[in-house]
């Protein structure tokens, strides 16, 4: 979830028709979910569509609100970091699943946790519009059977899955394949 202005943040205001309700997941734990997750695929759009190495660290504020914290490179994993930072405010009755922001003074956007891994290992995030979306993750890699359930559930939702394109987390990956990849030791009481 990056931008040039924030990926997952400022993309969700570029998607703005609605389709039906996203079902969200069942219960987050903000404890849990905070700290940095790499984007591991999104829907193809034209802001991430060339992104490497992309990291976005969540951090819990005592008002209860999120920081984000976004960074990426643009093309080659030797291109300079480019970051955003963001609030996201939970919405109350959520379940603590959808989130939304202000980016800019008349520019507010949303998006929901549709599932999370027990342990936290990884996440699907949507948008109402289904026209972007992103998959999660607390290594560089994921099993190619976890990617494909995850791709499941942003079908079971409405999304088009064939839109779906991995972002480049190994200098090695010229683009992001099915092999398997260790997983972090990262587990959520």
């Amino acid at each position: 979830m990056i931008t040039r202005c924030s990926l997952p943040l400022a993309l969700a205001t570029c998607a703005s028709s609605r389709g039906p309700a996203l079902k969200a997941a069942e219960a987050i734990d903000l404890g849990c979910f905070v700290g940095p997750w790499r984007i591991i695929a999104c829907v193809d759009n034209a802001v991430e569509h060339e992104v490497v190495d992309a990291v976005t660290t969540y951090a819990l504020r005592d008002d209860g609100q999120m920081e984000v914290h976004s960074r990426w490179r643009e093309k080659s994993f030797s291109a300079p970091e480019k970051t955003h930072d963001a609030v996201c405010q939970v919405t109350d009755g959520s379940a603590q699943a959808s989130w939304s922001t202000q980016l800019f003074p008349l520019l507010k956007t949303s998006y929901t946790i549709i599932g999370v891994q027990p342990q936290y290992e990884w996440a699907a995030v949507a948008h109402p519009s289904r026209k972007l979306g992103w998959i999660l993750a607390r290594a560089r890699g994921m099993e190619a059977r976890t990617y494909r359930d995850i791709l499941r559930l942003f079908e079971q939702q409405g999304y088009d899955t064939e839109r779906f394109i991995k972002i480049p987390q190994l200098v090695m990956q010229r683009s992001y394949s099915m092999h398997s990849l260790p997983m972090p030791s990262f587990r959520c009481a």
